[in-house]
């Protein structure tokens, strides 16, 4: 393990920060927040090529087998990927119902503005009006442009982390004042 990325979290089960003690590891995995973020957070320091290796630093008393602990970390962590994975489905799916809308609306303001400024040529109002529904055609494809080009970035650097940390290395360190 020498070289290895690392992350060490000191635990406190008594007061609830972290639930490992799960009897069934087909149970709902529960981390408190803090513990999780913290975990996500320090992990997306380190190298991507390297594997993750975990420390969980519990009280002797309510230490628990590493093998359950590894499972634990490793179904909380498939659930993150996998509501990230759904995530950006979800994302991508809006996004191309959010385009065909979009163009839509695009041709239609575009072919109105055009009409409005061969309807009534060197009418300030008419120039206005014109230029405001060309502005309005282009505006309403910046969301599809943000869900499709944008937002996958965010889902698809998520999915990795989490994949990571799943497979990550889990030990369970016991300390007398941890």
């Amino acid at each position: 393990m020498t070289g290895a990325p690392d992350i060490t979290i000191p635990l406190r089960t008594h007061d609830g920060a972290f639930r490992l003690a799960i009897t069934d590891p087909n149970d709902d995995v529960a981390f408190d927040d803090d513990v999780w973020q913290t975990i996500v957070a320090r992990a997306s320091l380190l190298p991507r090529a390297q594997r993750v290796h975990l420390t969980l630093v519990m009280p002797i008393a309510q230490a628990t087998p590493a093998a359950h602990a590894a499972e634990v970390v490793r179904q909380h962590f498939s659930q993150r990927r996998e509501h990230a994975e759904h995530q950006l489905r979800g994302a991508l799916h809006a996004g191309w119902v959010s385009l065909g809308i979009g163009t839509i609306l695009l041709v239609l303001l575009l072919s109105l503005s055009h009409a409005v400024g061969r309807f009534a040529p060197g009418h300030p109002l008419a120039a206005a009006l014109e230029e405001g529904l060309t502005i309005v055609a282009w505006v309403a494809m910046w969301r599809p442009a943000e869900l499709l080009l944008y937002s996958p970035w965010t889902y698809r650097r998520d999915i990795v982390l989490y994949r990571r940390l799943e497979h990550a290395e889990v030990r369970i360190t016991a300390a007398a004042n941890a």
